[in-house]
């Protein structure tokens, strides 16, 4: 498979290009597990920074640099003389002008936004593979293309918004996003190529200069300081902003491609085919804050100095946004929810160490209680578990529980009683979100007026496996010794499908997943809490 990223030498391009790489396999019609055999990076101009070296060093990586305003260019991005199109292909439209660019200079944004994505969108119609597999087209919109802030418009910035929002941007960068969409949706209806997009919320946190997007000091109040560079920053520190994480933006976008045409269809329907990615609203003290936590004491001073220097109008432009978002059909096609503040710090330092001043140190992430440490004598002590726990459902009751929201040792009414301890038991499969979990728990308790005690316990089970399940319910009795509270939420789902043509590999996926876990986990919890 031939997969092509357009703006692909720019930050988010590059963290994509890496992380398929790593994956080796995308989809490509009802086949999830193509080999990808090519990367192509079409940029404006050469990539003047590789930040991951594995771009640098792969065989299958190649630079194509052009105009996307020319058509030519487009298509040559898609077919040369090395393509195999029995492959199939992949599309990733990451290239455009961004909202600051693109109010000073209208006819840039036109070509470049709107132009660029007509000439890949009827390049990718024309590409023929010979194994009749439609073109897979996955497209980066924005949240621009809503606007609020003016008395007529349709939504004010208290307001929750969705995917059946009304698109009424506010400036060019917008305008252009929400006519991709259209044309986007379209396409995908005439079946010229399969349609997916997704509209980002501002992403945190970029490395470099800052780009010519109006927030892009979401970004500087962290990589500034971290570098050691004093930074004004241009925005009131409260104001609330819709933002991700680099990590879970690209991961949308790769849900949002692997994700099988029948669940696509099902989720996004013929005619709308673009979808808001979950995001957090955050300001730039809770950045600040966050920063100061996990940077050790005693290298703080080498950390750059923030100031304010607060620009009204540009203020009152953010202010305007609306930062209550429902992603739930991003949710239901798989998109990861948005890591914590501090996991997203972490991941910054981890990815580009050379960013960070050398004498700045991180204090130790907060580790998962293990089997050998015990709270079995804490007082008032009172124990959940949950699976299913690395997003989701399972994350936000994770969450919940973590501030007391649950009925107690009582089970009467929501006020935890004074001096509780909690045990909050993660279970998933995958550590990595769990541990996303784990800090977003720990975040919710020391939030609390009065400061939660909380005890996480992080443990990565196959929840359909018996001896899995037995282990899982040792590890808690060790170190609890109790259990008050079992939610059963892990779970799967397959494609709809014909009840006579349903495969017995998705009757059992199901089952074990839905039924058989649920069983195996209650029995457990009922020995434990007699």
């Amino acid at each position: 498979m031939r997969v092509v990223i357009t703006g692909g030498g720019g930050f988010l391009g590059q963290v994509l290009a890496s992380e398929i790489l790593k994956r080796g396999h995308l989809r490509s019609g009802e086949d999830s597990n193509v080999p990808v055999t090519e990367v192509v990076i079409g940029d404006v101009m050469e990539v003047k920074e590789w930040l991951f070296d594995s771009l640098q060093t792969s065989s299958i990586v190649t630079v194509k640099v052009g105009d996307v305003c020319d058509a030519s260019y487009c298509a040559s991005l898609l077919n040369d003389d090395n393509n195999d199109k029995d492959g199939g292909l992949c599309v990733f439209h990451l290239g455009a002008v961004m909202s600051g660019a693109g109010e000073a200079d209208f006819d840039l944004a036109m070509n470049v936004n709107l132009k660029g994505m007509m000439n890949m969108l009827e390049a990718t119609r024309q590409f023929r593979p010979t194994s009749k597999v439609i073109p897979t087209f996955v497209y980066a919109s924005a949240g621009a293309t809503i606007g609020s802030g003016c008395d007529t418009d349709w939504i004010q910035s208290g307001d929750v918004i969705s995917d059946s929002t009304r698109a009424a941007p506010h400036t060019t960068y917008g305008m252009t996003k929400a006519c991709g969409e259209l044309l986007l949706s379209d396409y995908s209806r005439r079946g010229f190529l399969d349609g997916r997009g997704v509209r980002l919320p501002t992403v945190i946190v970029r490395p470099g200069k800052p780009n010519a997007a109006t927030t892009s000091c979401f970004s500087s109040v962290i990589r500034e300081p971290l570098s050691g560079t004093a930074i004004a920053l241009p925005i009131d520190g409260n104001l609330k902003h819709a933002l991700t994480s680099y990590t879970a933006a690209v991961d949308g976008m790769l849900a949002f491609q692997t994700v099988s045409p029948s669940l696509a269809n099902q989720v996004l329907g013929p005619y709308d085919r673009t979808a808001f990615l979950p995001s957090m609203a955050v300001s730039l003290a809770d950045l600040q804050q966050a920063l100061s936590q996990i940077v050790d004491t005693a290298s703080s001073s080498a950390l750059g100095f923030i100031t304010y220097n607060i620009d009204k109008k540009l203020s009152n432009i953010v202010q305007s946004f609306p930062t209550s978002i429902d992603s739930s059909r991003a949710n239901a096609l798989g998109a990861p929810p948005t890591p914590g503040l501090a996991t997203i710090i972490r991941q910054y330092c981890t990815d580009f160490p050379n960013a960070i001043h050398p004498q700045l140190k991180l204090v130790d992430s907060p580790a998962s209680t293990t089997e050998t440490e015990n709270y079995k004598d804490a007082p008032n002590l009172i124990v959940a578990i949950v699976t299913g726990a690395g997003s989701g459902i399972g994350r936000a009751t994770a969450i919940k529980f973590s501030t007391g929201g649950w009925g107690g040792p009582t089970g009467k009414g929501f006020a935890p009683p004074q001096n509780t301890t909690y045990g909050i038991v993660l279970v998933g499969r995958r550590l990595d979100p769990l541990y996303e979990t784990q800090q977003l728990c720990i975040e919710a308790a020391a939030s609390q007026k009065d400061h939660m005690k909380l005890h996480t316990l992080v443990i990565s089970a196959d929840v359909t496996c018996e001896k899995s399940v037995s282990e899982l319910f040792t590890k808690v009795k060790t170190t609890f010794g109790r259990l008050d509270l079992l939610f059963n939420n892990a779970g799967a789902n397959v494609p709809p499908a014909p009840f006579q043509n349903v495969p017995m590999q998705d009757y059992h996926k199901v089952m074990n997943a839905n039924v058989t876990s649920t069983f195996l986990c209650s029995q457990q919890a009922i020995k434990l809490m007699s």
